[in-house]
């Protein structure tokens, strides 16, 4: 719990003061993307499936005059089908820069776990991602725009109920999100 309150007091931000015009700021800034997918494999002998996912980044940095930023990032992917369901989780370093309202941020995660099954989890993993966007103002302390984001994750264990063994496996992907900016 400790650790959570240092990430989200350290971590949040995108740069809501580029659009608004706000330097020299903290700011908090959430972007998420929810997708639903239906399957029918009924004619390879399975059924219809529906599933959803919901991703959750958020950020809370420092924005410097010149456009610098420094921060923090949490990151985290819920997904299922009703039945079963799965998350991911992801934490780090987030730097860039911002002008006009665009954003350029790169991300070095330094802990991520995925959790795949029932009691079967990727673990020990780090990353890289990118952000690129634009954020429009709102008003002086609010701005809000589209996202498009790289997530790339490296995992050398593999959990099983409990056991754990070695596993070296990759992923990556690009999903387009919605920011939310917060400047104070």
């Amino acid at each position: 719990m400790k650790y959570l309150l240092f990430l989200i007091f350290f971590a949040l931000p995108t740069t809501s003061w580029a659009a608004s015009g706000k330097a020299g700021s903290f700011s908090v800034s959430p972007a998420l993307f929810y997708a639903t997918s239906e399957y029918d494999r009924s004619e390879i002998g399975g059924g219809t499936a529906e599933s959803s996912a919901l991703y959750y980044d958020l950020r809370l940095g420092y924005s410097w005059s010149n456009g610098m930023y420094a921060g923090a990032i949490y990151g985290t992917r819920g997904d299922g089908d009703g039945t079963n369901d799965y998350a991911e989780t992801y934490m780090g370093a987030s730097f860039g820069y911002s002008n006009d309202g665009w954003i350029a941020l790169l991300h070095y995660f330094i802990s991520a776990e995925d959790e795949i099954g029932t009691n079967t989890s990727l673990t020990s993993g780090t990353g890289f991602g990118v952000d690129i966007g634009y954020m429009w103002s709102v008003n002086n302390t609010f701005s809000i725009g589209p996202q498009l984001s790289y997530r790339t994750f490296d995992y050398t264990k593999l959990d099983v109920a409990g056991t754990e063994t070695d596993k070296d496996t990759s992923q990556a992907y690009t999903l387009p999100y919605i920011a939310l900016g917060f400047s104070f």
